[in-house]
């Protein structure tokens, strides 16, 4: 895996709104010395079928997570990967046709979902905890689909569930599992990542515009993430991150066809600080952030313009 490149054309936005994200969270991680600008690395699994790959998630530890294509429809046809210290090694949920991995903290435990048919994300899906080696399935009770995307340090696993209802957030800690609904939202809340201070982000859909928006839902009480400022739309693609010191990724869309397949029209960001600051890896024509650690590593994947989907791990 080699340097794409240190340069990019990033966009940066800034904004004052208060108290808003500060949530009171205290830095309590050094940041490490950057020597230079970002500069990104390839993060693609070897032999995946057409070189299409995710990245998903980073830990502390520089570990991460991801998916490659195993057959000929990556939309399905899907399993996981971890890479530790450049080594790959594949994640398959044991008797699925279709593994995900999406998240993995400090101790190297790893959450995602699987099916044990190709037809996956829109129900029969079922959530797993893999720790030692070893699988535990989750599933939120009474639900259609169950879709873990997050994890913390003291094992506290969040996520979205489906049920005849609608789509809901979720929360499992110490076994039990408790549903996050962003108050007022259509029937739509997704908790993305909990870190170790026990806070929330995720997305939710607004019930008057049918647009996207972020939250941080952090001691009981739900905060609206203010939208990037002048997109058509936040947090378009399924998937972000969040860490110890509250920074968000995600991605965002300028026009009304928001797909990371429609060239110049989805672009990741992080928000820090209250800043936002945009950008696409060399050769993107659509790009989408879905993990970083608390030193602002990012992890995501973009699409060239083959159509190809490559990860990517961006370092500030």
């Amino acid at each position: 895996m080699g340097t794409l490149g240190k340069s990019e054309a990033k966009h940066v936005i800034a904004f004052t709104f208060g108290a808003v994200l500060m949530l009171g969270l205290v830095l309590t991680i050094a940041r490490k010395v950057r020597a230079s600008g970002p500069a990104y690395t390839a993060i693609d699994y070897p032999g995946a079928v057409n070189g299409n790959s995710f990245a998903t998630d980073i830990n502390d530890r520089g570990q991460i997570v991801g998916e490659y294509q195993y057959g000929t429809d990556f939309s399905t046809q899907r399993y996981g990967y971890l890479r530790s210290h450049g080594t790959f090694a594949p994640i398959i949920y044991p008797g699925s046709l279709w593994t995900r991995a999406v998240a993995i903290n400090r101790n190297g435990d790893i959450v995602g979902d699987w099916a044990k048919g190709v037809n996956s994300g829109n129900g029969q899906d079922f959530g797993f905890l893999l720790r030692g080696g070893e699988y535990t399935l989750l599933q939120f009770p009474d639900s259609d689909s169950t879709i873990p995307a997050g994890i913390n340090t003291n094992g506290d696993i969040v996520g979205w569930y489906l049920d005849k209802v609608g789509m809901h957030g979720f929360l499992l800690s110490g076994g039990v599992y408790t549903s996050i609904d962003f108050p007022g939202s259509a029937a739509f809340t997704q908790a993305w990542k909990i870190n170790d201070n026990g806070e929330i982000a995720g997305r939710y859909e607004g019930a008057t515009d049918g647009k996207y928006h972020m939250f941080v839902y952090s001691n009981g009480i739900f905060t609206a993430v203010p939208d990037v400022p002048g997109a058509f739309e936040t947090a378009v693609v399924e998937g972000g991150g969040f860490n110890n010191v509250g920074d968000i990724v995600s991605q965002y869309c300028n026009v009304k066809s928001c797909s990371l397949f429609t060239p110049g029209t989805v672009h990741g960001f992080l928000l820090s600080g209250g800043v936002y600051t945009t950008f696409d890896p060399p050769g993107s024509i659509g790009t989408g952030a879905f993990g970083l650690d608390s030193f602002d590593d990012i992890v995501g994947a973009y699409v060239d313009s083959s159509g190809r989907v490559h990860g990517y791990l961006r370092t500030p």
